[in-house]
């Protein structure tokens, strides 16, 4: 129970206080059930206690050296870190990092006290986070695989890249904020360095997001065309999906297949760079949408089964070798 002596304190000061308390222990709820689902480790037992005593950590770090809006950095931290545990699946750890990392300069961060703490993973996600904005990105722009390379071996751990990777898809989502010149350096280091190092690192979804947000700022006339062009043939296309999918669903559940599908428009940056491939105007790329298909089984079955279904829909549609 929280007691105020109210002689000594300014009540309006103490009422404040306490509706902040409120505000930040929702937000934390909230923040734990946002990544419940996907944070592999979850179920442990220590999971929410080590997340609460990092989140407390913060704030009173804050306290102690007077500095203000912690209520601001530390939802920055969280939105970082579901973006984190959404896309990566990975530990604790790597969230615990992600946290500190967000709300905590690096000259302030005692190694050894964070490896007591916490542990010596989280210790070492922040060491390699820390060395990567000496990197002057604007000199790798025309080859990324270098910067790749680099931020590889300068980290040493594959945590700090995946962390430093949710921090960029952050600052895409909230690069409204910036100056129209800050919105085509921060897009165009996105585009050339950030979205290969996440298709390196096998997050195609992350990639994705990263490869159409920067093109809005990078080939705004372009992605603006093409996304026109999609909404205009969005009734026809959907159509062809569902055409395509009801046959093959049908045969695969007449095998005695387990199994989702589901069809999607390609993505318009994709599709941008297939017309630039293969020099075709928008209408000459037919190849605008995918169908995914995915076999529920246990692991040892899957090699057959996928087989199985690739034999399916290889009777009725006629593969290409080249893809």
């Amino acid at each position: 129970m929280l007691r105020f002596n109210f002689k000594s304190h300014n009540v309006g000061l103490i009422i404040s206080k306490i509706k902040n308390m409120e505000i930040n222990t929702k937000r934390f709820q909230e923040f734990i059930e946002n990544i419940r689902t996907e944070f592999v480790e979850f179920n442990k037992s220590d999971t929410v206690i080590y997340i609460q005593k990092v989140v407390n950590y913060v704030e009173q770090f804050y306290i102690e050296n007077n500095i203000p809006d912690f209520d601001i950095f530390i939802e920055k931290a969280y939105q970082i870190s579901e973006i984190l545990a959404i896309n990566s699946g990975f530990g604790y750890n790597t969230l615990l990092a992600s946290i500190l990392y967000n709300t905590i300069p690096d000259k302030k961060i005692d190694k050894q006290e964070i490896e007591k703490l916490f542990s010596k993973q989280v210790a070492n996600a922040l060491e390699g986070l820390y060395k990567l904005p000496i990197i002057k990105t604007d000199k790798f722009s025309k080859d990324p695989e270098n910067f790749i390379k680099l931020l590889l071996s300068i980290t040493g751990d594959v945590r700090a890249l995946l962390i430093r990777l949710a921090v960029q898809v952050y600052a895409m989502r909230n690069i409204e904020n910036l100056s129209e010149e800050k919105k085509i350096i921060v897009s165009g280091q996105t585009a050339k360095l950030f979205a290969p190092l996440a298709h390196r690192l096998g997050l195609y979804k992350i990639k994705t997001e990263l490869e159409e947000s920067s093109m809005k700022y990078t080939e705004p006339v372009m992605y603006k065309f093409i996304a026109e062009k999609l909404s205009e043939t969005k009734e026809k296309r959907d159509l062809y999906i569902e055409n395509f999918i009801t046959p093959v669903s049908k045969n695969l559940k007449k095998a005695g297949l387990k199994f989702s599908i589901k069809g999607r428009p390609k993505s318009i940056f994709s599709i941008w760079k297939k017309m630039q491939k293969q020099e075709v105007p928008f209408e000459e790329v037919y190849d605008l949408f995918a169908i995914r298909i995915i076999i529920k089984c246990e692991y040892e079955q899957e090699k057959e089964q996928c087989w199985k279904a690739y034999s399916i829909i290889t009777d009725s549609y006629t593969p290409n070798p080249k893809r």
